[in-house]
């Protein structure tokens, strides 16, 4: 920093200061001044004192430290000499510009919360086929079931209740509570395929029982219940107490997927049923009906493939908030995708809880259920 004395530099500094005498006479501030101590003078003014001795004034002589000359002040005392410093700017100070290193983060969707609810009834009994050969509907479905979960139980969790219990229409546990199973744990709660519990079909009774389990243990996550069946209901209030305990179940944030195992195609009012109970649950196959219209164990494994591609979220909590949402950077199998406006045009990513919270659309969403990971960058500006 340089700073100039106003006494010796009175000239260059005139027009900037206004006269630097002037100005302490009449006691102003010149910007950043620095002054020295007051010293009474000896004809009762107060004089300031400078950096030396005093000059003379008519009613007395002010005296100062070492330094500069005094001014000759009035009656009422001389103001002693000042030696004012200005501070005239930062010569040869400078500063590093700030600087901004990239945060990365590995971010996967949360795990979605999936009741299983299987059919167990005596027509289960009934001989389909599953890769390529003869056996029970039960049998088959075990086998769909056995490769959901050796696919999937690593991104998702999962809980078991299949229905009767009791070999008539008794529903009264879960199976699994929902939670992260490896698939040895989950298969072993299932009964085997020679080991069907058989009897009635208390549907409605299951899907409350798992609604309810579900709803204590909500967490934020998306949660669904996977209804398979190969028949309508023969317990309870039959196919339109279904309908009402799956809708009040996606009024709670409870989606349904509903998968009729090999029902008679000539059976129109079953299939129906089951399309309601489908709607009613806000899922839908994307197919004739919004129900799985599934004929073998093979239509069993590949619908549960489908369903539960549909489930795991396309939403990413970031680990923290962008402190600077213009440069964050989302990739997903390779490629960076750009921000959009909504999911309802082009594929990208969306905030959808500023700043905390992203959504991806489209192909996007798509790669991320496959990848199961997105690279979130928070990056600098350019320049």
């Amino acid at each position: 920093m340089t700073r100039m004395t106003c006494s010796t530099y009175v000239f260059s500094l005139a027009v900037a200061l206004g006269a630097c005498s002037d100005a302490d006479r009449s006691g102003g501030s010149l910007g950043n001044l620095d002054t020295a101590t007051t010293a009474d003078s000896a004809g009762g003014g107060d004089g300031t004192a400078g950096g030396g001795t005093g000059g003379e004034s008519t009613g007395g002589q002010a005296t100062g430290g070492e330094g500069g000359t005094g001014t000759a002040g009035g009656d009422s005392g001389g103001m002693p000499g000042t030696d004012v410093l200005f501070d005239v700017g930062n010569e040869g100070e400078s500063g590093a510009p700030p600087t901004c290193d990239p945060v990365d983060f590995d971010v996967t969707p949360p795990r979605p919360q999936v009741g299983l609810v299987l059919d167990g009834s005596g027509s289960m009994q009934v001989s389909t086929t599953y890769e390529g050969a003869q056996v029970s509907r039960w049998a088959a479905l075990y086998g769909a079931v056995e490769t959901l979960v050796g696919d999937t139980a690593d991104v998702v969790d999962y809980g078991v209740l299949y229905f009767p219990q009791d070999g008539n229409c008794g529903v009264d546990q879960i199976n699994l509570a929902v939670g992260a199973h490896d698939a040895a744990t989950i298969m072993s709660v299932v009964p085997a395929p020679d080991a069907l519990p058989g009897g009635g079909t208390p549907t409605e009774a299951a899907i409350d029982l798992m609604a309810n389990h579900l709803l204590g243990a909500a967490d934020e996550r998306p949660q669904a219940m996977v209804l398979v069946t190969d028949g309508l209901p023969t317990c309870g209030n039959g196919a339109s107490g279904v309908e009402q305990r799956i809708a009040a179940a996606l009024a709670d944030g409870i989606s349904t997927y509903v998968m009729g195992f090999a029902f008679d195609p000539n059976n129109a009012n079953a299939k129906q049923d089951l399309d309601a109970w489908a709607k009613a649950g806000g899922t839908s196959s994307g197919g004739t009906y919004d129900f799985f219209d599934v004929s073998d164990g093979d239509a069993v494994a590949a619908a549960f493939e489908q369903i539960v591609h549909d489930a795991i979220p396309c939403t990413l909590e970031l680990p923290e908030p962008a402190t600077d949402p213009d440069f964050v950077e989302v990739r997903v199998g390779g490629t960076k995708w750009p921000e959009v406006d909504d999911c309802n045009g082009l594929p990208g990513w969306t905030w959808s809880k500023p700043f905390e919270e992203i959504t991806l659309c489209g192909s996007a969403c798509e790669q991320l259920k496959t990848s199961q990971t997105a690279q979130v960058t928070f990056a600098c500006p350019e320049g």
